[in-house]
């Protein structure tokens, strides 16, 4: 939960920078938080809503996704030798 209220001071504390009043700031921030992490962590999940957030930020382009980029990659590989195979078909 200390994790959760940290984020949420942050993101408070961006919204007041940029001019908004502080109780709109707050709902701001925990309507985020709350975005983000589901609701919240659940106790004894070890922290199984966390990868919501996860995948939120790499949507958003907030944190590297390397088994994404490495799916990619495969992908790629393996489209390379599909085409290969099929120009020494012809």
């Amino acid at each position: 939960m200390a994790k959760l209220k940290r984020r949420a001071m942050h993101i408070e504390q961006f919204y007041e920078d940029k001019g908004v009043g502080k109780d709109e700031a707050e709902a701001r921030a925990w309507a985020t938080v709350d975005k983000q992490f589901g609701g919240g962590e659940m106790p004894g999940n070890s922290g199984s809503r966390i990868s919501v957030a996860r995948e939120e930020d790499r949507m958003h382009g907030f944190m590297p996704s390397a088994p994404l980029s490495l799916a990619r990659g495969i992908h790629a590989l393996r489209a390379r030798r599909w085409h290969r195979k099929a120009r020494k078909a012809l």
